[in-house]
């Protein structure tokens, strides 16, 4: 499992994440900064499952463009956590 995109926006980071192996409930976790909050990801599902989509409300809103983060994805049976620079 990997990372292979983030955007930062305005109030929400996008996370892509990969598998060799499909995902089938994936979730993630953020932390970050002290002062910011990550809110409950909405999860999409693409490439034949192979590429989870993540869209995580962030506040305060330019915490989302703040680094480093520590992301901790779950899925049925497995787990990782990447380090985002």
């Amino acid at each position: 499992m990997g990372l292979l995109a983030r955007q930062a926006e305005a109030g929400r980071l996008i996370i892509l994440l990969g598998s060799a192996q499909p995902f089938q409930r994936p979730d993630l976790f953020v932390e970050g900064a002290p002062e910011a909050w990550f809110g409950r990801p909405e999860v999409t599902l693409t490439a034949e499952g192979k590429e989870a989509r993540f869209v995580i409300p962030v506040q305060p809103a330019e915490a989302a463009a703040a680094l480093p983060l520590t992301l901790t994805l779950t899925d049925v049976g497995r787990a990782a956590e990447l380090t985002v620079r």
